[in-house]
């Protein structure tokens, strides 16, 4: 996966999943999180939101597989359902040590996303308040200070 090589990506996370030994809960919901990302590297977003609800369908208290759902929603103008698969994310704490902590989760990202959701919805108590904390979690990301400033209120 990290070389692109997505197809190869696939067949280790589908010999993974198909192994009976394969059991835990986490590890198998991340191997779903994985292959989602091949499927949606590969132009496949219908089989990602499959694999990602299958993960969910797992693990529904792991965040990364809702934010990268919320991506996906995101990415295809789809803004209530990225907006409210961001927000169930947004509600469970990242875990130190958990295995699915994905780094571009962590900061004021998750947020923004979820912030041009509820704009693009016209919602813009919600915008406002979502982009205020994603300025929060990162205040020298200037992207995030721009855009809170856009909706109209500056960083004070």
């Amino acid at each position: 996966m990290v070389a692109g090589r997505w197809d190869d990506g696939e067949a280790v996370l589908r010999r993974y999943l198909a192994l009976p030994a394969a059991r835990w809960p986490q590890q198998r919901a991340a191997a779903w999180r994985r292959l989602a990302r091949c499927q949606n590297a590969k132009g496949k977003t219908e089989d990602a939101i499959q694999c990602l609800h299958e993960g969910l369908r797992i693990a529904a208290d792991m965040r990364d597989l809702w934010l990268d759902l919320a991506d996906i929603y995101w990415e295809r103008e789809e803004w209530h359902a990225s907006y409210e698969a961001a927000l169930r994310a947004l509600a469970f704490k990242i875990c130190p040590g958990e295995i699915a902590n994905d780094h571009t989760h962590a900061g004021g990202r998750p947020y923004y996303r979820a912030s041009i959701a509820a704009w693009r919805l016209g919602w813009l108590e919600d915008a406002h308040m979502l982009a205020v904390l994603s300025d929060e979690r990162e205040p020298s990301h200037t992207t995030y200070g721009r855009y809170l400033i856009v909706i109209g209120q500056s960083r004070s």
